[in-house]
C-alpha cells in the first residue's frame, strides 16, 4: 500500500494542518483517510482524464458532523486543514495509518 509523506504539521486550537508531498496516489491514499473519519471519498474530484498534477490553485471541502476539512491544491505540496472538537490526537492514528509523519528527519517543517 502506497504511504502518503507529511512534510509539515501544524496543530491549533480546533484545527491541524497537514502538508502533504504532492504524489500521485493522493486521490486513492487520502479517500481511505476520509472514509476512517465517516467521510465520502474524494471520487467526484478525479477520474481518468484528471489527475492531481491537474490540481494546482484549487481547494475541496468535504465534511460531516465531526470533521470539516479543506484540502489546497498546490504546485508541490497539498495541504489539509482538518477543523474538529475532536482533538488530534483522537484522529491521528487514521492519518499514521496511510501517510509517513517526516520519513526524512532533514526535511521536517514544523510551524
Amino acid at each position: 500500500m502506497d504511504k502518503l509523506r507529511i512534510v509539515g504539521l501544524e496543530d491549533g486550537e480546533g484545527r491541524s494542518v497537514f502538508t502533504f508531498e504532492k504524489t500521485p496516489t493522493f486521490f486513492t491514499t487520502f479517500s481511505r483517510i476520509l472514509e476512517t473519519l465517516g467521510i465520502d471519498p474524494l471520487h467526484e474530484t478525479y477520474d481518468d482524464t484528471n489527475t492531481v498534477d491537474d490540481m494546482t490553485d484549487s481547494v475541496d471541502n468535504k465534511r460531516n458532523e465531526l470533521y470539516d476539512i479543506d484540502i489546497f491544491y498546490g504546485e508541490k505540496h497539498i495541504i489539509v486543514v482538518i477543523r474538529s472538537p475532536i482533538p488530534r490526537a483522537q484522529y491521528i492514528h487514521h492519518i499514521q495509518q496511510h501517510a509517513d509523519l517526516f520519513p526524512n528527519s532533514g526535511n521536517e517543517q514544523r510551524t
